[in-house]
């Protein structure tokens, strides 16, 4: 079993991992959820960061394959 814990550094990495985490949710509450948490995390940090953090979550979404089911 591979572990998946992720020292996170900063404001940006761990709004970017609840970005991620939301998008990847399997059920729409643990999405709200993340989507809770990235908010409360982009609300220390400025504007500006909240967008790179955003269009390079968005880039790495359409980059990489679907999650298969299961």
């Amino acid at each position: 079993m591979a572990d998946n814990t992720v020292e996170l550094r900063n404001h940006a990495q761990a709004y970017a991992l609840a970005l991620l985490a939301g998008v990847m949710a399997p059920t729409d509450k643990k999405a709200g959820d993340c989507i809770v948490q990235a908010e409360a995390i982009s609300a220390g940090m400025e504007p500006q960061h909240c967008d790179l953090v955003r269009d390079v979550v968005e880039v790495c979404l359409a980059v990489l394959p679907p999650a298969e089911p299961g």
